[in-house]
């Protein structure tokens, strides 16, 4: 967003500086990243499906196919629910997201305006984001990686309706705008200060599978060595709750492969979660199932059927 809004001014030297500084700050963690062994999400991006890696990389008629999907999901659902968290989550409503869209119209007609105009940065942090979400895979599609121009596109909303106040002066006079934008905006307030504290007055307890995850953790950060490898679906969480190094399996049908990458990786402890991702009965069930041998059971859930495994030795004396 920084590059483009100087080199559209043609401000070269401009440019280049944020370049080399961006440059200079961002190449420590990709440096980091690689010698802690890289990051997958370019590699996910241009796959169909990154938990389905078998089948292949997205072709052209598949990104558009992706495109649409996104669009549809961020446009009408999560973007219109970050602006107004009154508005029904995408996965409890049936209907059309008729609300969701025309929310959507109205922050775009604030939107569009103000970057055809003025051509500079906070426009183009909005435009590069939105496009980077339409192509992103649509199993992510959440408004989570919206959060950073959520700002943006409430003062959009309010300054669309001002927008729409001002071209039609038959229907709403000059002086009407500025008052609208006002109690838009103390709108847009009162219902986000309600939707937060109507969460915060509900239970926020763990559901049950999630409680046993970290409880998991719990036991692994009193009951393992400071060295012991973890094994399990969400390694970056389980590193919070254990406080120990985590890894993935690998996600290969063939049980042989996926218990050779755990001996390789020195994996000492496996978690066996029901948090309802794919992976786990599709990779690490069937290798638990035919090697049974190989995984002790050391912790069991309390509220689920969650366990944690220890990788032991093959039985070699035939016992």
């Amino acid at each position: 967003a920084v590059g483009l809004h100087y080199l559209l001014r043609k401000q070269w030297n401009r440019f280049l500086m944020s370049v080399i500084i961006v440059g200079a700050v961002t190449l420590p963690w990709i440096l980091i990243s690689r010698k802690l062994g890289g990051t997958e999400y370019l590699q996910q991006l241009i796959l169909v499906n990154p938990y389905r890696a078998e089948l292949g990389t997205i072709g052209f008629s598949e990104l558009l196919t992706r495109i649409g999907k996104n669009f549809v999901a961020y446009f009408g659902w999560e973007l219109p629910r970050g602006i107004l968290p009154i508005l029904p989550a995408r996965h409890a409503a049936g209907a059309f997201p008729i609300w969701g869209f025309l929310l959507s119209i109205l922050w775009l007609i604030g939107f569009v305006p103000f970057l055809i105009k003025r051509w500079e940065r906070a426009g183009f942090y909005v435009l590069v984001t939105l496009v980077i979400c339409l192509i992103w895979p649509e199993v992510w599609s959440t408004l989570r990686f919206a959060l950073g121009i959520l700002p943006f596109l409430i003062f959009f909303s309010i300054e669309g309706a001002r927008n729409i106040a001002r071209w039609l002066p038959k229907v709403f006079t000059p002086s009407f705008s500025k008052p609208a934008g006002a109690v838009l905006a103390a709108f847009a307030i009162v219902v986000s200060l309600y939707a937060t504290l109507s969460s915060a007055s509900e239970g926020n307890d763990y559901p049950p599978n999630w409680k046993d995850y970290f409880a998991a953790g719990a036991w692994i950060q009193v009951n393992t060595p400071d060295d012991a490898l973890v094994c399990c679906r969400k390694p970056y969480l389980m590193h919070l709750a254990s406080d120990r190094k985590t890894t993935y399996f690998i996600r290969d049908e063939e049980p042989g492969n996926v218990l050779n990458q755990m001996e390789l990786q020195g994996v000492d402890y496996i978690v066996f979660d029901v948090l309802g991702f794919s992976d786990t009965p599709r990779y690490l069930k069937p290798t638990i199932e035919k090697f049974p041998d190989r995984f002790r059971m050391a912790w069991k859930g309390n509220f689920s059927y969650t366990y944690l495994f220890e990788l032991v030795e093959a039985d070699t004396t035939g016992n």
